[in-house]
């Protein structure tokens, strides 16, 4: 079956005069209700009847009898024979010499290499270009026509993306975003997403398993669009997932998140995890020479506080990876 190609790409949306563009950029909101999915829950427990139980009284063997029906002859060992159609056929062993096919999937063609059309990453984002405003929107590369209102399907899945990439990634750590106050379903991304709402960032703990499974999720939309903007998104977060291991100086250890320790009243950032006193956390640790690691926030080395690690990563932690 055929299916579309879809990408994101930037467009002009809006002509407009320069001094138009002097808005913040990404103002174009969301509902949040736009990214929700409604689960029907039902009975855990199906209803059963006398009719449903199974019979246990016939194993196989004559109730008055407790000899079994047939015995090994050879060993004497009283092991009941199998039933012929029980038997299992023999299977062959795997053959261990074949060489693995690597990489598992071949590179995407870009289907924008031969056009005017610019990929990008976060859908609905903006930009103001030459005095005209610019909107990432959806584009078929087989039509070669914009998708303005996309299926319900399409749209829930940029959205998300939207949201995960701009709200709950920190420094590229997948986080839970905590609010100042109530946010109820539907509230407009412009009231939840603003930073006077912003109370902190949960969830560290388990920052490393969420983020490679966000990576999953990255390395098969770059298979499914193959443009330039979706295989720099991907390249990115795999980066991020290396430094779990680059952060803690020890080979092949993984760090569960990295933070900074701040004193007690600092305002929280949403562009970074800050958290308040881990001295007597044993689990976690200061990083070691954290102004030789360039993928950490110039803010870590700032003065503001102290550029920390958390360890004692379990099994699941490393399944992210």
């Amino acid at each position: 079956m055929h299916r579309r190609k879809l990408a994101l790409t930037a467009f002009v949306a809006l002509l407009s005069p320069l001094a138009a563009c002097g808005g913040e950029e990404g103002e174009e909101t969301t509902d949040a209700a736009d990214t929700s999915t409604d689960v029907e829950t039902g009975d855990a427990e199906p209803d059963t009847d006398a009719s449903d139980v199974a019979d246990t009284t016939d194993v196989g063997v004559d109730a008055t009898d407790t000899t079994p029906d047939a015995v090994d002859a050879a060993d004497g060992s009283g092991d009941v024979a199998p039933d012929a159609e029980d038997v299992t056929p023999d299977v062959p062993p795997p053959d261990f010499s074949v060489e693995l096919n690597w990489p598992i999937f071949a590179a995407p063609a870009d289907p924008l290499a031969e056009s005017d059309v610019e990929s990008c990453a976060v859908y609905r984002e903006t930009r103001c270009v030459d005095g005209h405003i610019e909107t990432c929107q959806v584009y078929d590369t087989d039509t070669e026509e914009w998708i303005t209102e996309p299926d319900d399907l399409t749209r829930r899945a940029f959205l998300y993306d939207r949201w995960y990439d701009l709200y709950s990634s920190p420094s590229g750590q997948t986080a839970e975003r905590i609010f100042t106050e109530e946010m109820p379903a539907g509230t407009p991304e412009e009231i939840w997403s603003d930073p006077a709402n912003f109370a902190g960032w949960g969830g560290g703990g388990d920052s490393a398993i969420w983020t490679g499974t966000a990576l999953n999720a990255y390395i098969l939309r770059y298979l499914s669009t193959g443009t330039e903007a979706d295989y720099a998104r991907m390249e990115e977060k795999t980066r991020v997932m290396l430094n779990f291991f680059e952060v803690t100086r020890i080979p092949g250890y993984l760090a569960r998140f990295h933070y900074l320790v701040v004193p007690p009243g600092t305002p929280q950032d949403p562009d970074y995890y800050f958290r308040y006193d881990t001295s007597d956390n044993l689990d976690e640790r200061d990083i070691e020479d954290p102004a030789t690691l360039d993928f950490l926030p110039e803010i870590y080395t700032s003065g503001l506080g102290t550029p920390r690690w958390s360890g004692d990563p379990s099994i699941d932690q490393y399944n992210g990876p």
